[in-house]
C-alpha cells in the first residue's frame, strides 16, 4: 500500500498518553477476584453436591423396608439432579455460528491488509489472527474460542463492518480500527474472557430451561412419592437460582467500572495515531448512520414484498445518510462535525448511547477524555472505501446478499441496486410530504375522523367565508411554532421512553437543564405525555377542518370529492388496524414477559400462558378476516384490486403444536410485520390523500380565478 492511503501520525503526541493508571490496574484486580471468588464458590457448589451424591448411595440403611427404600432412592435422585444442575451447561448444544461474519484474505484486499500492518506497527498491537466482514456499523475484537482464551494465549480476529466503512471518512476509519488495536494490546481483554464464561454459566443454570427443568416438572407432577422430593429440590433450586441473580449482578457491576476504563485507554491509542478528533466525530456520525441503516431495512423489506433484491444494500444506505443531512438542513438541524481544542459535538442532551456501544462510557465523557490533552491530527476526508480497491463491488454484493439470510440467498434474483433505487424513490415521493406542511404530518398520526356524518363537515366549512384564505392559514407561521414545540416534546418522550426500557443505557442524564437518574425517567415520560395532551386534543378539530373545506373546495368534483371520502375511509380503518395491532402486540408482550418472570414454571402456568398466546392468535386471526373484502386504492408500487389481507398477511402462524412455545416467536414477528405494513400503507395513504388534496385546491382555485375574470 502505497502512503497516501494511510492517513499520516500527528506530529507532537504527549508523551506516555497511551499508558494506564493506577485506577485501571486496581479494576483488573477487582474484577479478578471477583471471578476468583465466584470460581471458588461454583467449585465448592460442585464439589459439595458431589459429596452429596456418594454420601447418599453409602449410607448406610439400618432397617429395610418400603420407607428407607423410598428414602434412599429418593435421595439418591435428589443429589444426583443438583449434580448435574451444577454442571448441565457443559452439555448445552453451541449456537451456530453468526453466518453473516465473511472472512477476508490478504491476496485479494491487499491494500486494506497493509494499511492494518501499518496501524499494527503504529499502535504496536499484535497483527489479528483473521479479518472479517459484516454489514454493521460497528468495528470489534473477538476470540475464535473464548473459553480457549482463558487458559492459552490466543490472538483475536479483527470484524469490520461495512455499514462503518460506508458512514465514516477514512482519518475517522483509521481511528476506529486503532481503538480496536488499543484493546488487542490490552492483556485486560482476557478478563473479558473469563467474566464472558462465568455469565454464561449463571445465565443457563439461572434462566436456562431445558430436559432437567422438564424432568423435575414431570416428577413434581407425577402424584407418586417423587412429588416430595421434587418439592424439596424445586426450593434449593430456587434458592440457588436467587443467591446467582445477586451473584452476577456484583460481578457485573464491577467489570463495568474495568470496561469504561478499557474504552477510554482505546481511545487514547486512537488519540495517539490520529490525533484527538477523528474518534470523536466518527462517534457523532454513529447516530445519522444507524437511522440511515435503519431506514435502508425498513425500505429493502418493503421491496422484497414485490419480489426486488438489491445486490448492494450500501448504495442504498449512503444515499439514506444524505437524504437524512438534507432533511436535517431544511429543519436548520445540519450536523457539524467540528474540529478542534474547544468544540464540543457532544453535550447531557444531545447523548446518544447506540445498542452496540451499551457497555461503554457516554459519548461526552469519550469527548472529553480524548481532549483532556488535545493532539491536532490532520483531517483526511477520502472513503475508506479506497482501501477495499477492485473487490470492493464484490465484497458489498456477498455482504448484501448475505443480509437477507435463509433460503433466499439461494433462490432470490438480486437485481442491481438503481433497478431497487427506483422502486424506493416512487415511495418516497409518496412518503416525503412538503416543507409547507410544517411537520404537522410528519410527527404524528392522523386523527380517526367521522366520516358518516358529512353535516358535520359542511356545517364547518359553512362558518368559513373563504375557503383559500382559510386553508393558507391553515399551514402558516402558528403552525410552524405549534409543531417545532410539539415535535421537541416528542423527541423528549422518545429519549425518556428509551432510557426507561434500557435501549439507552446511561445512568444518569440531562433534562431540561437538571440532572437525573434511570429510574426517574418513567415519572419524567409522564410528565411530558400530559404537557403533549393539549396538541392531541388540538389535533382532531384541525384535521376536521383541513377535510371540511377540501369537501368544500370538491363541490363542484364530484368524482374528486368522492375519491378523497374514500380514501379518507381507508385511511380511517389503517388507523383502526394500526390500534388494533397495537393491542394484540402489547398483550402478547405482557404474556411473555409474564412467563419469563417465573423462576419456577409448573404444568399450570405453561396450560395458562397457552391458552393466552391462543386467545392473541384468535384475535389476529379475527382482525385479519375482517379485511378479506377490502380493496387498496391506487398507490404507487401497489398492483389494482389488491385485497387489504392478502397484503398483510396470506398466510397466518399456524396452530401450536405440542411441547413447544416456538409458535409463539412466530406470531410476535408476524404482528411485526403486520405493523410494518400497516406503517407502510399508512404513509402512502397518507401521501395520496394530500396529493389529491393539492389537486381539488388548485382546480378551485384557477375556477375561482375565473369567475372573478368574469364578473370584472
Amino acid at each position: 500500500m502505497g502512503n497516501n492511503l494511510f492517513p499520516p501520525k500527528p506530529e507532537q503526541v504527549p508523551k506516555g498518553i497511551t499508558l494506564v493508571p493506577a485506577s485501571y490496574l486496581s479494576r483488573v484486580v477487582y474484577v479478578l477476584i471477583a471471578v476468583i471468588i465466584f470460581i471458588g464458590i461454583y467449585l465448592c457448589m460442585v464439589t459439595f453436591f458431589a459429596w452429596l451424591v456418594y454420601l447418599s448411595i453409602v449410607y448406610p440403611m439400618y432397617s429395610i423396608n418400603k420407607f428407607t427404600i423410598i428414602l434412599k432412592l429418593g435421595a439418591i435422585a435428589s443429589s444426583v439432579m443438583l449434580f448435574v444442575f451444577t454442571l448441565k451447561f457443559l452439555f448445552k448444544k453451541k449456537a451456530q455460528a453468526d453466518t453473516n461474519y465473511i472472512e477476508i484474505l490478504e491476496e485479494d484486499y491487499p491494500e486494506l491488509f497493509a494499511f492494518i500492518r501499518a496501524l499494527c506497527a503504529e499502535t504496536g498491537a499484535s497483527f489479528p489472527k483473521k479479518v472479517f466482514i459484516n454489514s454493521e456499523i460497528n468495528a470489534a475484537v473477538f476470540y475464535d474460542n473464548p473459553l480457549q482464551s482463558l487458559f492459552f494465549p490466543a490472538r483475536k480476529n479483527l470484524l469490520i463492518g461495512l455499514g462503518l466503512v460506508n458512514s465514516i471518512n477514512l482519518a475517522e476509519f483509521k481511528a476506529v480500527l486503532a481503538h480496536e488495536f488499543g484493546h488487542f494490546a490490552q492483556s485486560s481483554m482476557r478478563m473479558g474472557s473469563y467474566v464472558y464464561q462465568v455469565n454464561k454459566l449463571i445465565h443457563d443454570m439461572v434462566f436456562g430451561r431445558d430436559s432437567w427443568d422438564q424432568a423435575l416438572e414431570e416428577a413434581k407432577n407425577s402424584g407418586s412419592w417423587a412429588v416430595v422430593f421434587a418439592g424439596i429440590l424445586s426450593g434449593i433450586v430456587f434458592l440457588l437460582r436467587t443467591f446467582l441473580v445477586q451473584l452476577y449482578k456484583i460481578i457485573n457491576m464491577i467489570y463495568a467500572s474495568l470496561q469504561r476504563q478499557m474504552e477510554f485507554n482505546a481511545d487514547l491509542v486512537a488519540v495517539s495515531v490520529t490525533g484527538s478528533d477523528p474518534i470523536i466525530t466518527g462517534l457523532a456520525k454513529l447516530e445519522p448512520a444507524s437511522n440511515a441503516m435503519g431506514m435502508t431495512m425498513y425500505q429493502l423489506k418493503n421491496a422484497m414484498d414485490h419480489e426486488l433484491y438489491s445486490s448492494d444494500i450500501f448504495f442504498h444506505h449512503q444515499k439514506n445518510i444524505q437524504v437524512l443531512n438534507q432533511l436535517a438542513k431544511d429543519k436548520g438541524k445540519e450536523p457539524t462535525y467540528d474540529y478542534g481544542k474547544d468544540a464540543h459535538l457532544f453535550t447531557n442532551e444531545s447523548d446518544y448511547q447506540p445498542p452496540m456501544y451499551a457497555s461503554h462510557p457516554s459519548n461526552l465523557q469519550r469527548e472529553l477524555n480524548a481532549k483532556k490533552k488535545y493532539v491536532p491530527g490532520i483531517v483526511d476526508s477520502r472513503s475508506p472505501w479506497l482501501l477495499f480497491g477492485a473487490n470492493a463491488g464484490q465484497l458489498r454484493n456477498a455482504v448484501s446478499k448475505s443480509m437477507y439470510g435463509g433460503e433466499l440467498v439461494n433462490v432470490a434474483k438480486f437485481t442491481s441496486p438503481e433497478e431497487v433505487d427506483e422502486f424506493i424513490q416512487a415511495e418516497l415521493q409518496e412518503i416525503i410530504f412538503d416543507k409547507r406542511y410544517c411537520d404537522v404530518y410528519d410527527v404524528r398520526n392522523m386523527q380517526l375522523l367521522d366520516l358518516e356524518n358529512l353535516d358535520h363537515y359542511k356545517a364547518i366549512s359553512d362558518t368559513i367565508p373563504n375557503l383559500q384564505v382559510a386553508l393558507d392559514e391553515m399551514y402558516n407561521v402558528t403552525l410552524k411554532d405549534k409543531m417545532s414545540k410539539f415535535n421537541t416534546l416528542n423527541q423528549e418522550l422518545q429519549k425518556l421512553n428509551e432510557i426507561a426500557n434500557g435501549q439507552n443505557t446511561v445512568k444518569q442524564f440531562q433534562f431540561r437543564d437538571t440532572q437525573y437518574r434511570k429510574t426517574d425517567a418513567p415519572e419524567l415520560g409522564k410528565q411530558v405525555l400530559a404537557e403533549m395532551e393539549p396538541y392531541f386534543e388540538w389535533f382532531k378539530p384541525f384535521d376536521e377542518k383541513i377535510l371540511a373545506i377540501h369537501i368544500a373546495m370538491a363541490a363542484k368534483q364530484p368524482a374528486a370529492q368522492q375519491e378523497l371520502l374514500d380514501r379518507y375511509k381507508f385511511q380511517n380503518l389503517i388507523i383502526k388496524l394500526q390500534q388494533q395491532i397495537l393491542e394484540i402486540q402489547n398483550h402478547l408482550f405482557e404474556d411473555i414477559n409474564s412467563l419469563r418472570s417465573l423462576t419456577q414454571v409448573t404444568e399450570s402456568d405453561l396450560a395458562s400462558h397457552n391458552m393466552r398466546f391462543k386467545s392473541r392468535l384468535k384475535e389476529l386471526t379475527t382482525l385479519l378476516n375482517s379485511t378479506n373484502n377490502v380493496l387498496i386504492p391506487a398507490l404507487k408500487n401497489m398492483d389494482q384490486n389488491t385485497s387489504l389481507r392478502s397484503f398483510l398477511a396470506k398466510e397466518i402462524v399456524k396452530e401450536p403444536s405440542q411441547g413447544t412455545f416456538q409458535w409463539v416467536n412466530d406470531l410476535a414477528a408476524q404482528l411485526q410485520e403486520i405493523k410494518s405494513r400497516l406503517d407502510r400503507l399508512y404513509h402512502k395513504s397518507l401521501g395520496n390523500i394530500l396529493t389529491l388534496q393539492e389537486q381539488i385546491a388548485s382546480n378551485y382555485a384557477r375556477r375561482e380565478e375565473h369567475i372573478s375574470t368574469q364578473v370584472q
